[in-house]
């Protein structure tokens, strides 16, 4: 294996929408400006492949409700599972 990779490297495609995904709970479930995920990803996107893989076992409506300092009620959990819907193309 190569120096900086994992076995378990996730794809450009995947993050990206990992990250929309962050981005439009921020704005449409938790009213709050969706460029607020972009430090957390560059933190993110710069640390070790085996910390990205850990990071990204976190649902995105985990990672938004921590940016935006709430906690989900079972409303936002509701709208949440019909974004995600949308974001990855799911019936």
């Amino acid at each position: 294996m190569q120096s900086g990779t994992s076995k378990y490297d996730l794809s450009k495609v995947d993050s990206d929408k990992y990250w929309e995904l962050v981005r439009r709970t921020l704005a449409d479930i938790f009213s709050k400006n969706p460029n607020d995920a972009q430090p957390l990803e560059n933190e993110v996107r710069n640390s070790s492949p085996d910390e990205q893989v850990l990071f990204y076992h976190s649902e995105p409506l985990s990672t938004a409700a921590g940016i935006a300092g709430r906690v989900p009620t079972q409303q936002d959990i509701d709208e949440y599972k019909r974004l995600r819907a949308v974001v990855y193309g799911l019936p």
